[in-house]
């Protein structure tokens, strides 16, 4: 989990990689973005930048919010075992009252991914997942190159294409 003032950071506080037996990935994190002066220059500057912010990382919007910079935005794990990983990222948005535990289960074939939100309002959340390959939607599920995201069908799902630039 870390903290979000970490080296070359990123708001990437519960963000993770999936990558298919083919090694073809499915779920990423962008890598980084074309350096400019703004991109080392300040926090607001540096968190605008598509590739740093927590806007192209799979980790939610919550209350319309993004992560924020800085030492005391943070997660915590709370259980790792052989096939679990569970961490409490709340602590990387700026909204008291909000319980945000993600957890990573894998059983043989199966990644199993539960984020359990809890807020203390109506707070709204938006759960996203970045990508090289374009999602097809499809009813109950969502498919990503070789792998289908299903989701529970109350939830409104949308597709977004973002274009940045890269040091490459």
């Amino acid at each position: 989990c870390g903290n979000n003032k970490e080296f070359h950071n990123h708001n990437d506080v519960g963000c993770f990689e999936l990558i298919d037996r083919n090694g073809k990935i499915i779920v990423c994190d962008p890598g980084c973005g074309k350096y400019t002066l703004g991109y080392h220059l300040n926090d607001e500057l540096r968190y605008a930048y598509f590739v740093c912010g927590s806007q192209s990382h799979s980790v939610p919007l919550v209350g319309g919010l993004e992560q924020r910079a800085g030492e005391k935005y943070k997660g915590s794990v709370l259980n790792v075992s052989e096939n679990v990983f569970e961490s409490d990222i709340s602590g990387a948005y700026p909204i008291d009252g909000i319980s945000l535990i993600r957890s990573l289960k894998l059983e043989k074939d199966k990644l199993h991914l539960t984020d359990a939100f809890r807020a203390d309002d109506k707070t709204s959340i938006v759960f996203r997942f970045t990508g090289v390959t374009e999602p097809q939607l499809v009813g109950g599920y969502v498919n990503i190159g070789s792998c289908k995201l299903f989701y529970n069908e109350n939830l409104k799902i949308s597709v977004e294409k973002v274009t940045y630039d890269t040091p490459f």
